[in-house]
C-alpha cells in the first residue's frame, strides 16, 4: 500500500473531508474501527491487496512469470537480429560472374575483330613487351644465379630456374592485386601507384647503370679495373624490381584495355539473398513475440494498478466509516 496516499486519506478523515459512506461497515471494519487509525488503515490495506490476490494474485503472478522467459526470448531474438543484419550490411548484394552467365546481352564479350584497330594494335604491343619484360626478369636473376658460381646452381641449373620464375609470378600477383578492390577509382589510383613506382625505377636503374658503365663516353682506366664500385648489387637489386614493375604496368595497361570490349557483369550474390531471407523470417517471429512481451507487461501494469485501485478503494470506505463513527461518538 502506497504510504503517501494513506497518510493523505488520514489526514482527510480526521479534519472531516470524507464523506461518509452509506455502505454499512462490514465486520472487518468494524473491528478495525477500534483500532488506532493508522493502524486501522495499514490493517485494511493489507486485506483489501490479500482480496483481490485471492480473485486475480494467481493471474497476476503468471504474467510476472511470463514476463521472465518473454524478457530472455525476446532478447536472444534481438541478438539474432542484429547479428543477421550485421552479416547482410557486410554482405554484397551483387558479385561479378562470366559473361555466359547473364541473360543479358548487354554484358556479352565482343570479338577482337570487332576492336577499334588502335586497340588491337596497342594490345598487341603490351603482350609482346609483356612477355620481353617478363622473360627479361627471369633471365636476369637466373644469369646472377649461375654468375654466382654457387655450387648448389651450377651442379642444379633447375633450381635456378625455378627461382627466376619469382619476378614474372611476382608481376602477375601485383597485377591482380587490383582485382581486390571493389571501385573503380580505387583501381585506378593502385593503377597510378604502380605506374609511379615503375617510372622511379627506371630513373633510379638509368642511373646506377650510368655509374656502372661508362661506356665510349670514357678511356679505360687499368688502375681500376680490380675495383668494385660498390653499386654492382644495388644496380642488380633495382633492375629485377623494375622489371617486376614494368611487367606489372603492362599487365594492368593490357586489362584496362581489354576491359572496354568484355566490361565485369554482375549477379545477384546467392549468399545475400539467404541472409535477406532468414532476416525476413525472423522479423515475423521477432514482431510476433514482441507484440506477446508488449501484450504482457500491459496486462502486469493493468493488474498492478487495479490491485492498488481496489486498496484504495477499500480504505478510503473505511476512513468514511471511521469518519461517521467519529461524528456519532461526538454526539
Amino acid at each position: 500500500m502506497n504510504k503517501s496516499i494513506s497518510k493523505k486519506l488520514i489526514a482527510a478523515s480526521d479534519q472531516g473531508s470524507v464523506s461518509s459512506s452509506h455502505t454499512p461497515p462490514s465486520d472487518f471494519h468494524r473491528a478495525a474501527l477500534q483500532l488506532d487509525p493508522k493502524d486501522g488503515v495499514q490493517i485494511v490495506g493489507e486485506q483489501a491487496g490479500l482480496e483481490f490476490d485471492i480473485k486475480s494474485g494467481a493471474e497476476l503472478m503468471r504474467s510476472k512469470l511470463d514476463q521472465e522467459e518473454l524478457d530472455e526470448q525476446f532478447k536472444e531474438s534481438r541478438a539474432t537480429r542484429d547479428k543477421l543484419t550485421e552479416q547482410l550490411k557486410s554482405t554484397k548484394q551483387h558479385i561479378k560472374s562470366a559473361a555466359f552467365h547473364s541473360d543479358s546481352e548487354e554484358h556479352s564479350a565482343i570479338g577482337f575483330s570487332q576492336w577499334r584497330r588502335q586497340d588491337q594494335v596497342l594490345i598487341a604491343l603490351t603482350c609482346i613487351s609483356l612477355i620481353i619484360a617478363m622473360f627479361m626478369g627471369a633471365a636476369n636473376i637466373f644469369t646472377n644465379l649461375m654468375a654466382s658460381g654457387e655450387p648448389v646452381f651450377i651442379e642444379n641449373p633447375t633450381l635456378a630456374m625455378c627461382l627466376s620464375a619469382l619476378a614474372p609470378l611476382g608481376a602477375m600477383a601485383l597485377k591482380f592485386v587490383s582485382s581486390s578492390f571493389e571501385y573503380y577509382q580505387s583501381k585506378k589510383r593502385y593503377t597510378t601507384f604502380i605506374n609511379v613506382l615503375t617510372a622511379l625505377s627506371l630513373l633510379v636503374w638509368s642511373i646506377l647503370f650510368s655509374l656502372s658503365f661508362t661506356g665510349v663516353a670514357s678511356s679505360i682506366n687499368f688502375e681500376t679495373l680490380d675495383e668494385e664500385t660498390g653499386t654492382g648489387s644495388l644496380l642488380v637489386w633495382i633492375q629485377i624490381v623494375a622489371e617486376i614493375l614494368v611487367a606489372s604496368a603492362l599487365f594492368l595497361a593490357a586489362e584496362d584495355i581489354y576491359i572496354k570490349y568484355a566490361p565485369d557483369t554482375y549477379v545477384e550474390n546467392l549468399e545475400h539473398i539467404n541472409i535477406s531471407r532468414a532476416l525476413k523470417a525472423h522479423m515475423i517471429k521477432h514482431e510476433r513475440l514482441r507484440d506477446e512481451r508488449n501484450a504482457n507487461h500491459g496486462s502486469i501494469v493493468q493488474l498492478e494498478a487495479e490491485r492498488q485501485a481496489f486498496i484504495n478503494e477499500r480504505i478510503a470506505e473505511y476512513l468514511a466509516h471511521r469518519a461517521r463513527f467519529n461524528s456519532i461518538n461526538k454526539f
